[in-house]
């Protein structure tokens, strides 16, 4: 079958799933300090990955042969991309978050140490991974590696402040 834009869909297709745990650490440094340590680790399974049906082998398509057989010309089609779900990838995060609270204020402070990889640079999103550079082994260790989103370190330092009238601010 196809899907849209022209992709044809593997007829053994699977929605995506994911494993996910996740373990965190809270305590009160002092009155109204707070010191808090999250991990988090995700694996991806039956993701999204495009196959080529009929890549170049020394030098001619794959399906050039049969195509001679049966239309007598051996270039009928060129690339035959099919979407299957053989995805995989991972996620582990672990943040740190300071949080005071003043009489009038809060102040956060987040601290993400993260890292996110998959075969092909993408995760199972709706577009799925890109081609694999072997047709033949679409999840060999070389496709492994960070995914094009992939962000390593990220601060977030925020507040919430009390203004007259019963106004807030709160700057990110």
């Amino acid at each position: 079958p196809r899907g849209s834009a022209g992709q044809w869909m593997d007829p053994n297709l699977t929605d995506p799933r994911t494993h996910q745990s996740h373990i965190g650490y809270a305590h009160a440094l002092a009155e109204n300090t707070m010191l808090a340590v999250d991990y988090t680790h995700i694996d991806g399974r039956k993701e999204l990955r495009q196959l080529n049906l009929n890549p170049i082998v020394n030098g001619q398509r794959l399906l050039a042969p049969d195509f001679i057989r049966v239309f007598g010309i051996p270039n009928v089609q060129n690339a035959i991309n099919v979407r299957s779900s053989i995805n995989k990838s991972r996620y582990d995060a672990l943040t740190f978050r300071f949080q005071r609270r003043f009489p009038r204020a809060t102040f956060q402070a987040h601290y993400t140490l993260a890292g996110a990889y998959s075969y092909g640079g993408s995760t199972g999103n709706r577009s799925g991974a890109g081609l694999p550079q072997d047709s033949f082994d679409p999840l060999a260790e070389g496709e492994w590696g960070p995914v094009n989103n992939d962000e390593r370190h990220r601060v977030v330092a925020m507040g919430v402040f009390e203004l007259p009238y019963g106004i807030q601010l709160s700057p990110v």
